[in-house]
């Protein structure tokens, strides 16, 4: 038989090899931990090895190849910038390809509060792939969707994790003129199961229904790793702020417990990057242009190809965008160096979900983590001017 994930550090479980297979003999199913993987059924199965062939997470080179040229970018349209989670250079590129007759592809919740990989054609529903979404999307149905649209002639932008964007190339098996790739600088992906689990526990919390949830949320202190829930609760619209040291979930995630396996092995954390652009967020760039207003968020943009380079140098109309060292970019955004490292604790923590759900990982959260709570609800309640003055009190001392 087949061996397609006997090693979990080896797949990512993108789903191109059920996409691929011409006898429908692969479905995707998930683990005790609710990460999915690849199963082949052996009574259909005709060994034509094409699973295999198609997995760039196993068959991708990397090399140690750096980007054509860095970029800092901001969106000129407020509205699109607000809905960003960093600068908006996702947003500016996206309306070009529309303004242009093309299709996006990426990552939307669906009616179930679940992200999958859809495709839209016009600026009204664009805001469904704005926003960062922490939760691995459904790419199973997208490889085939995309590749008939080029097919037809049509231009596509296409936008993922690092490992999703290398597997629509590899499953396309050629490159097309009118396809252009972005992929995202990833901090790693936990699973579905999870994430649904967290909301239900949150809904059952407060007896109320999630409407959306927003891991950048920029309404009230702008551009920073603060989150949001909306919910409805006696009829009333409501949003409750989620900061990742005092949320079970948004821990667990920043600091990398509940990642899949894959993820601490990420071939593609470093500088060689496998879409026509890489897009992020340009943190510390206070650093190097304190003149900057980044309020509302700066995107790190990194051109990887001549295709990439070709439509940067198309969107004046939509952003802002200053070229900087690569190596500003990189230094404060470790997933361009090395994947992130598999905290001891992290088996603890999906084991604790696999035996009391998401009702037992919180309880334990709440219990072990009351000091980082407490410190994080202290300083988010102290005024910025007493704020600063304390800041520079340790300055002079020390």
């Amino acid at each position: 038989m087949i061996d397609l994930c006997s090693d979990k550090n080896t797949c990512c479980g993108c789903g191109a090899c059920k996409s691929i297979c011409p006898k429908l003999a692969i479905s995707m199913k998930n683990d005790e931990y609710g990460y999915k993987y690849p199963n082949i059924d052996s009574k259909l199965c005709i060994e034509c090895h094409l699973c295999e062939k198609i997995c760039a997470f196993k068959n991708t080179s990397i090399s140690n190849k750096k980007p054509l040229r860095s970029y800092l970018a901001i969106n000129i349209d407020t509205k699109d910038l607000l809905n960003s989670a960093s600068g908006g250079a996702f947003a500016a590129i996206a309306k070009f390809v529309l303004n242009n007759n093309g299709v996006i592809v990426g990552c939307a919740w669906n009616n179930e509060l679940k992200p999958e990989h859809i495709l839209i054609d016009n600026y009204e529903n664009l805001y469904k792939l704005q926003g960062s979404k922490y939760v691995q999307s459904d790419t199973e149905k997208i490889f085939k969707e995309t590749k008939q649209l080029l097919i037809n002639k049509k231009k596509v932008f296409f936008t993922g994790t690092p490992c999703q964007v290398a597997e629509l190339k590899q499953y396309l098996g050629k490159d097309y003129n009118h396809l252009l790739t972005a992929d995202i600088i990833c901090h790693g992906v936990p699973n579905i199961e999870i994430f649904s689990s967290y909301i239900k526990w949150f809904e059952d919390k407060r007896k109320c229904k999630v409407l959306n949830v927003n891991f950048r949320d920029k309404c009230k202190l702008g551009w920073s790793s603060i989150g949001s829930i909306t919910y409805q609760k006696n009829n009333k619209i409501k949003k409750q702020i989620i900061l990742y040291n005092e949320n079970p979930y948004y821990y667990l995630f920043e600091y990398g417990f509940i990642l899949r396996d894959s993820c601490y092995n990420c071939k593609y954390a470093c500088s060689d990057r496998k879409g026509d652009i890489t897009l992020g967020d340009f943190w510390g760039v206070e650093k190097y242009y304190p003149e900057l207003d980044k309020s509302k968020g700066v995107s790190a943009l990194l051109v990887n190809t001549n295709k990439g380079q070709e439509i940067i140098e198309k969107l004046k109309d939509y952003i802002i965008i200053i070229p900087t060292k690569y190596k500003y970019i990189e230094e404060n955004n470790d997933r361009l160096k090395y994947p992130l490292k598999q905290p001891k604790d992290r088996k603890i923590w999906v084991k604790c979900w696999k035996t009391g759900g998401f009702d037992q990982v919180a309880r334990k959260f709440y219990k072990e983590k009351r000091n980082i709570i407490l410190i994080s609800k202290i300083k988010r309640n102290i005024p910025k001017g007493l704020k600063n003055s304390i800041k520079k009190i340790i300055s002079f001392l020390f």
